[in-house]
């Protein structure tokens, strides 16, 4: 699954999962919420959001940055053992 096109397409800058959530409105943890619920189909848990909200922050909210946490999601356990 990780090296398929469903993969690639999720990961794409021009219309991938992390250009629509970054080009969204709302907070970060707003925006963390939709990729969670978008990759695992579960809102974060409070530690996640924040965990995730200071690594975006500190990352200045760059497009890398939204890549990586899509990324940290579909190589997570929880990923591959439930979807």
């Amino acid at each position: 699954l990780r090296n398929s096109g469903f993969v690639d397409g999720l990961l794409k800058w021009d219309g991938g999962l992390p250009a629509r959530v970054k080009a969204l409105a709302g907070s970060i943890e707003e925006k963390i919420e939709v990729v969670f619920v978008s990759v695992l189909v579960r809102p974060p848990t409070d530690d996640e959001r924040l965990r995730y909200a200071e690594f975006l922050r500190r990352q200045g909210e760059k497009r890398e940055a939204y890549e990586d946490l899509v990324w940290t999601l579909l190589n997570s356990a929880e990923f591959a053992t439930r979807h």
